[in-house]
């Protein structure tokens, strides 16, 4: 028998910043606890399971057919969570590669620097 892993991406860190990372992945665990609150069990930055309020992540797998939250943005859902945010952008970041990522980063970064210079002149 195999147990299924659920993966989310944390969307939204605010309360949180010492213990999640926006974009970041993380494995959810079973918390029946949290759940009747409204909240995901997380293996969070200290590598310890802690429940943190489910409107915080990004369900990238769940392959639980009773999953508790129907309003958690997954990747069945449309382009927009429950409260609007747009997930397009992190959908087409899982697409890439990690070489990718790294490419687009570099990119993003010297487009700032750039404006950062063009600013101060």
């Amino acid at each position: 028998m195999t147990s299924s892993v659920r993966i989310a991406v944390c969307i939204r860190n605010d309360g949180y910043e010492a213990s999640l990372e926006t974009g970041k992945f993380y494995r959810v665990v079973a918390d029946p606890g949290a759940e009747e609150r409204g909240h995901l069990g997380i293996v969070d930055e200290r590598g310890e399971p802690s429940d943190y309020p489910a409107d915080r992540f990004f369900l990238l797998q769940d392959n639980s057919a009773s999953f508790p939250f129907p309003r958690l943005p997954s990747a069945e859902s449309g382009q927009h969570d429950a409260k609007g945010v747009d997930l397009s952008q992190i959908r087409a970041n899982m697409r890439l590669t990690p070489t990718g990522r790294a490419r687009q980063a570099d990119r993003a970064r010297r487009a700032a620097l750039r404006a950062q210079d063009l600013g101060g002149k």
